[in-house]
């Protein structure tokens, strides 16, 4: 019997490894780039130890089948992981990863885990965040027991019929590469992969010959010098010889000089022997190197390594060689569905060929078939579709809006407005940790992002005035794509009310429709302007907006401004330098309304790209026990995202006609998934017929 390999399960898994993968990498690079990036924080080090982790084992990674073997066995994940009980790897079930012939049939409960996953699928319910998943699986489960009979027959029928090599469904992206292996030795990809990559094996293999090459010529170098000093105390031993027969052949000469002669030369005889042993001793040891040497360099060759690995590989359960029945829970189920709207049952006489014509049905294999008898089944376009929202563009662009506001603010040019006074030695700041702040933060002028290249990202990113217009290319969409999320997401909380619902001057409901399209259009915007250097500068603007808010709430500068707060300090410097106070209540409220609201899109993007499901949860609204989260700008629930609007449009001032109004869907902007250069003639085109940017700023903005 052969393994039976779930390929829509083990397709499942590989993407999210890959998802992982990709974090992974982020996360790396950021480490690595730690000193000009500022590193991770506390929750960036727990996510990569625990991505690690689950990269570092074969276990399922994909959220949907872990609840959904969870909610069929009634006990929690790490149980069932404990136990190893209904864990897949890679589309491998528990009795799919025995050893040789000790493989069985799919087990009753395998079966109806993998039944119920497949009907999930084609219903298109594979968000496990859902409120309403489990309840879902609980519906399918009871599809597959109503029609157990049909769905034992069609695994009996199909599991042993598709065989094809496992690496022929590697190679076709059904399933992760790192299956290899993972029955037999098991333990970590990572080190499997390893084995198996003949790049990786040839550079050890290389590393391997150099580094015995190198100690070979160590060995001749020691066998050359042992050689050299064995000959020279051979030498010593010849002139000890002849001075002791010129003592003995001379009259003169005493007993004791020629006593003293004798020891000499046996002293001397004794060390050109070890010499020569040693001499011995090193050509052999220098003869064996360069022999290891010889076979390392031999074992480097292509032929070497590749045999080397096919070695390897003969070791390996399951091998990439390996033929495997390939079988889908997704298309079992489909055909149970076919078979059991045409009334079929168990018992049919004709059940087999009934089994066979429903799967060529399903899977698109008739030969021949009239095209009356072929159903019409479009492909899913958003599931191969290219990531459009990347989170952490979000990421960054939500501190660069943060950033945004505080500029608004004057808070970088109220920093650089009190270097320059204590420049002029007009602070009364004595020695202490303000006054060494300032002449660092006065000697470290050159090293930040000046206010040119800060207007000219936000020109870039947001669309807002200041920038260098020649030298970017502005968002203009973001002001209205912006107003509509915001006054979809108000316009929706506002109708559960029934007050405000009575006094509402169009009728119409927002849907959740409505605002999962005005989230989409605005989080693919602010995606797509969050390329490039954008992710970069976030770290730096984040940085410079910690320390100057940490230096100007010091108590000695605050004191030199009679302030008792930063906002005083700000305010003050902004009214007798800066050409007049601005509304700090209004820009800091708006900054951290924004960055809960970008942050909310980038920790929920999912739900906006999916078709199914709640955007914004009805429970999390009307539940008081539900509101309100303790990080609402780093994990901000669907409450935080209501307030966050709420008090954005408030401070605004944007009247509630036009919240109302904005509410209403239109049609989404043309918007790619990565950056685009539009050629310097359309962009002149472009300029010359809107004028530049001033037309689609009209004021809506914070700014403005």
């Amino acid at each position: 019997m052969k393994r039976i390999l779930l390929v829509d399960l083990g397709e499942r898994e590989l993407k999210k490894r890959q998802e992982l993968r990709a974090r992974l990498q982020v996360l790396e690079t950021i480490d690595k780039t730690a000193e000009s990036s500022g590193g991770l924080n506390s929750k960036q080090l727990d996510e990569l130890a625990r991505i690690r982790k689950q990269l570092g084992s074969d276990v399922v990674i994909d959220p949907f089948y872990r609840l959904v073997a969870a909610t069929h066995q009634q006990k929690d994940w790490s149980e069932l992981r404990r136990d190893n009980a209904f864990v897949h790897e890679y589309g491998l079930l528990g009795s799919q990863r025995m050893l040789g012939n000790l493989l069985d049939p799919l087990e009753k409960n395998e079966r109806e885990i993998a039944s119920i996953c497949g009907l999930l699928q084609i219903d298109g319910y594979t968000d496990a965040s859902r409120p309403d998943f489990v309840q879902k699986i609980s519906s399918a489960q009871g599809e597959y027991r109503r029609h157990r009979a049909l769905f034992d027959a069609v695994y009996a029928q199909l599991s042993q019929r598709y065989e094809v090599s496992l690496k022929s469904q590697i190679d076709a992206g059904l399933v992760d590469p790192a299956i290899v292996g993972c029955v037999e030795p098991g333990g970590d990809p990572q080190s499997r992969a390893e084995v198996l990559d003949h790049a990786m094996a040839k550079r050890a293999a290389i590393n391997a010959a150099q580094g015995a090459a190198t100690r070979a010529a160590e060995a001749e170098r020691a066998a050359q010098a042992a050689k050299e000093s064995a000959q020279a105390l051979a030498r010593t031993v010849k002139e000890k010889q002849a001075e002791l027969d010129a003592l003995q052949g001379g009259s003169s000469r005493g007993n004791k000089e020629v006593t003293a002669a004798k020891r000499a030369l046996t002293l001397a005889t004794k060390a050109a022997d070890a010499a020569a042993e040693q001499a011995k001793t090193a050509a052999v040891l220098a003869r064996e190197a360069l022999a290891t040497a010889k076979e390392a360099k031999a074992e480097a060759s292509d032929a070497a390594v590749a045999a080397s690995i096919r070695a390897s590989l003969a070791a390996f359960e399951p091998g990439p060689s390996e033929t495997i029945c390939a079988l889908s829970g997704r298309n079992v189920a489909a055909v149970v569905r076919r078979l059991a709207n045409e009334k079929v049952s168990a018992n049919d006489a004709w059940l087999a060929s009934r089994i066979q014509n429903a799967y060529d049905m399903d899977t698109g294999v008739v030969a021949g078939a009239p095209p009356s008898s072929m159903e019409i089944v479009l492909p899913d376009l958003d599931e191969s579709t290219d990531v459009e929202i990347v989170r952490e563009n979000l990421h960054a662009v939500q501190a660069i809006y943060f950033s945004w506001m505080l500029e608004e603010m004057h808070l970088p040019q109220v920093v650089e407005r009190i270097v320059e006074l204590f420049r002029a030695g007009l602070l009364p700041l004595g020695r202490g940790k303000a006054g060494d702040y300032l002449f660092n933060y006065y000697k470290r002028a050159v090293d930040r992002i000046t206010e040119g290249e800060r207007r000219d990202l936000y020109m870039r990113v947001f669309g807002a005035p200041g920038g260098d217009p020649n030298g970017n290319q502005p968002n203009r969409e973001f002001n209205d794509l912006w107003l509509r999320f915001v006054s979809a997401v108000s316009s929706f909380a506002r109708q559960l009310t029934v007050d405000r619902l009575l006094r509402s001057n169009i009728p119409v409901a927002v849907s959740q429709e409505q605002v999962r399209k005005a989230g989409r259009d605005l989080a693919a915007n602010l995606s797509l302007h969050g390329y490039g250097i954008a992710y970069f500068a976030a770290t730096e603007l984040q940085s410079m907006i910690r320390e100057y808010l940490e230096k100007l709430n010091d108590p000695e500068l605050r004191t030199a401004f009679g302030a008792r707060d930063i906002w005083q300090v700000i305010d003050q410097v902004n009214a007798n330098y800066l050409g007049g106070p601005r509304n700090t209540h209004r820009y800091r409220t708006q900054a951290h309304a924004g960055a809960v609201i970008i942050r909310w899109l980038a920790n929920h993007h999912q739900r906006l790209g999916g078709r199914f499901g709640e955007v914004i949860s009805l429970a999390a609204l009307t539940n008081p026990q539900l509101r309100g989260s303790d990080r609402p700008t780093v994990e901000p629930n669907d409450w935080d995202l209501v307030q966050a609007c709420e008090q954005w449009l408030a401070v605004g001032g944007v009247q509630d006609d036009h919240v109302e109004q904005f509410a209403q869907p239109v049609e989404s902007p043309v918007i790619t998934s990565k950056p685009i250069e539009m050629p310097a003639f359309a962009r002149e085109a472009l300029e010359s017929l809107t004028g530049g940017i001033g037309g689609s700023l009209n004021g809506a903005l914070p700014p403005l």
